[in-house]
């Protein structure tokens, strides 16, 4: 400052010293400095640092020497504006805000601040009523940018998310909000509309926020006072870009990017009706029956159950069908053993399961349209190994956040090159994949699945019915074509595919200042509501994946032969190859009765009859079955009662019960006995046998 060498290395002195403490300051208060600045900084404290080494402890900087290193620092920082200057020289007034639920009281400073807010037309977080302020409804006054505040959250004016969480802000700190969007003025002035695209635009919001002049209708340096209550609300995303010129909040909300592609049905395939189950529960139910079939042999075969046969290949295939025909509802055969019925219980609790899973899944799987997607992610643009990769994919981009995107993508995967295709808005992008112009695109996943739901859906684009008209304001085919505009069918609905990619959040911006830092304590209220879940809540409100096609009820999916081809093919082919066996049952027995060269199909059928516990029909035609019944001790009758015995009531009771049981036996045998004779004896042409066998067993029958 007195212009001596001394003097200066004494200025440099108080330069390091105060520089250090603003860098404390900023550590402390984690003001970022952008990249460029860096270099800037770096090289005055390294120019400080190595002043300070030679310079004696006691030289100090007058306020007078202050003021003159002040103004040469104004006058050769060319590379610093005036913003940042402030940021490194100028207090900060550095507020907070305590939760309900801190230690302490909670905040009440915020109580009495009223906040500016700039808005802009972006669904599903902010839609404004009537942007282009020229229809205003009945009784409604023309409001361009919202000046006079006609539009308000309780009216229905203004409302989406971002508008629904600053109602949440507002009850949990205290402070009020109004509502502006951006209006030119030029525009206003000359034929009394705002341009809707300028309102839907982030850029012009921000550009508003920070306008000191009269090219919107509402002026950003009269909202944001000199106190500077203003900020931007909408869909702000976080960038290196945004935080360069502006204040951001922590994000009150976190997404990301998502594809937007055509989606096809998928034809029924042959095992349709297998859909409700997946192949490794059938296998459990296959194992299941060949179990319970395997256990059936066990404790009712080998001449333990009279219907089972002794054959050990056809007791194989009678236990497996009678296992069978239980998980059909409908039994083979009767359990003869406790454990028999013990299983044939297990197996029918087992089918009643079965039954209701399979049939509450079958009606919705059979209706639920599968879809095929040409793209399921953004990895089948970059990776060649992709099985859906082609050269010829295209994509569309219509903002600067999603070219930054892909300009990314193409640095780091230099050996692709992308198909880019330039659009004015993400939806005509979106119209554009439909149309068939472009292979896919991309963009925020709420604004996403919003624009689906409530342009495409609602309008007709969507379905196996839908298509689009020439001129876009006629949204049904008649309209269309009774208006002499061209009609084109299109088979196929828009729909997000693959996972969320390249994660980002939606913050609150502030105008960067060097003296209010009201945006961190917006950021602890936020993280506040985010730990109380209202987040969640306004996420199921506005952001859903619920979509309703508004096609035809004719086009709706109904269940048609094609979704039970495979099922139809596989019980026809069981029928027949049923018949087939039944007709070569009755060619054999045919041939039999009337060719004597098929005598030795007989004897083998005979054979096997036997095997299987048939009955001996070979020995039955001698006429010696009745005889065979009595000789059998277990069906001899019963000894006759004495009468004279003196028998109680329950031993009387028991007796008469063992006869009947005894009885029953003999006559179920004679009745098997008299049937195998009777069979074998027609086939032989000795009915005369038969017959005479019959009467033998009906003789002694009526003896005993």
């Amino acid at each position: 400052g007195s212009g001596t060498y001394f003097g200066w290395w004494g200025s440099a002195l108080g330069c390091w010293k105060l520089l250090s403490r603003c860098v404390a300051g900023m550590a402390a208060a984690r003001i970022a400095m952008p990249a460029r600045r860096r270099p800037v900084i770096a090289v005055a404290l390294l120019a400080a640092v190595a002043l300070s080494l030679l310079v004696p402890g006691e030289a100090k900087m007058s306020p007078q020497e202050f003021n003159k290193f002040q103004q040469r620092f104004r006058e050769h920082a060319a590379d610093m504006d005036s913003e940042h200057y402030k940021l490194l020289f100028d207090r900060v007034n550095f507020m907070i805000w305590n939760s309900p639920e801190s230690v302490g009281a909670p905040s009440t400073e915020f109580q009495n601040f009223s906040y500016n807010v700039v808005l802009y037309h972006v669904p599903p977080f902010v839609v404004i009523d009537d942007r282009a302020a020229n229809n205003p409804g009945k009784g409604m006054v023309a409001d361009p940018g919202n000046a006079n505040q006609t539009r308000t959250p309780d009216n229905g004016g203004i409302s989406g998310f971002t508008i629904d969480f600053l109602g949440q802000l507002s009850d949990e700190m205290g402070v009020t909000f109004k509502y502006y969007y951006p209006c030119l003025a030029a525009g206003w002035n000359a034929n009394q509309t705002c341009d809707p695209v300028a309102a839907s635009d982030a850029k012009t919001a921000l550009d508003m926020l920070k306008s000191v002049d009269d090219t919107y209708m509402n002026k950003g340096s009269d909202l944001c006072g000199t106190q500077n209550k203003c900020l931007s609300a909408g869909a702000h995303k976080i960038t290196e870009k945004l935080l360069d010129t502006n204040f951001a909040t922590q994000p009150y909300l976190e997404k990301g990017f998502r594809m937007i592609v055509m989606s096809e049905e998928v034809e029924p395939i042959f095992m349709s009706w297998a859909g409700p189950f997946t192949w490794q529960l059938w296998i459990v139910v296959v194992f299941e029956v060949v179990a319970v079939g395997l256990a059936f042999i066990y404790v009712e075969g080998y001449g333990t159950n009279p219907a089972m046969p002794t054959h050990r290949g056809m007791l194989l295939f009678d236990a497996m069908y009678w296992s069978f025909t239980l998980v059909l509802g409908v039994a083979d055969k009767q359990a003869t053993t406790h454990a028999g019925r013990t299983l044939s219980m297990a197996q029918l609790f087992f089918t009643l399961l079965l039954t209701a899973v399979y049939t509450g899944n079958l009606n919705s799987v059979l209706l639920n349209v599968q879809s095929s997607y040409k793209i399921d992610s953004f990895s089948d643009f970059i990776d060649r190994d992709a099985d859906k990769f082609k050269l010829a994919n295209s994509i569309c981009y219509s903002t600067d956040s999603t070219k930054s995107y892909l300009d990314l993508e193409a640095g780091i995967n230099q050996a692709v090159t992308f198909n880019l295709v330039k659009a004015a808005t993400p939806k005509d992008c979106m119209l554009m994949v439909y149309k068939g112009e472009v292979t896919a695109t991309f963009y925020d996943e709420p604004i996403a699945k919003w624009r689906l739901a409530n342009t495409f859906d609602q309008k007709g684009l969507c379905g196996t019915s839908g298509g689009y008209c020439s001129n876009l304001k006629y949204t049904s085919k008649r309209a269309c074509e009774k208006n002499n505009e061209i009609f084109t069918d299109v088979q196929g609905t828009l729909s997000t595919s693959g996972s969320v990619f390249n994660p980002f959040g939606y913050a609150l911006v502030f105008p960067r200042s060097s003296t209010f830092t009201d945006f961190m304590a917006f950021s602890q209220a936020i993280q506040f509501i985010k730990e109380k879940g209202g987040m969640d809540k306004l996420e199921d409100k506005f952001i859903t994946s619920d979509r309703v096609c508004s096609t035809s009820s004719d086009s709706l999916p109904v269940l048609e032969i094609m979704h039970v081809q495979g099922l139809l093919i596989i019980v026809g082919f069981v029928a027949i190859v049923g018949l087939v066996v039944g007709l070569l049952e009755h060619i054999t027995a045919f041939c039999v009765a009337h060719f004597s060269c098929c005598k030795g199909l007989d004897e083998v059928t005979v054979n096997l009859e036997d095997e299987n516990g048939g009955g001996t029909a070979e020995a039955d035609t001698a006429g010696d079955g009745a005889e065979k019944l009595e000789d059998a001790s277990v069906l001899a009758p019963p000894p006759d009662i004495d009468e004279n015995a003196d028998l109680s009531l329950g031993d009387a009771v028991l007796e008469l019960q063992t006869r009947l049981d005894r009885i029953e036996d003999l006559l179920q045998a004679a009745v098997d006995y008299a049937s195998s004779a009777v069979e074998a004896g027609g086939a032989k042409g000795d009915d005369g046998d038969g017959l005479g066998w019959l009467k033998g067993v009906t003789k002694m029958g009526s003896t005993q």
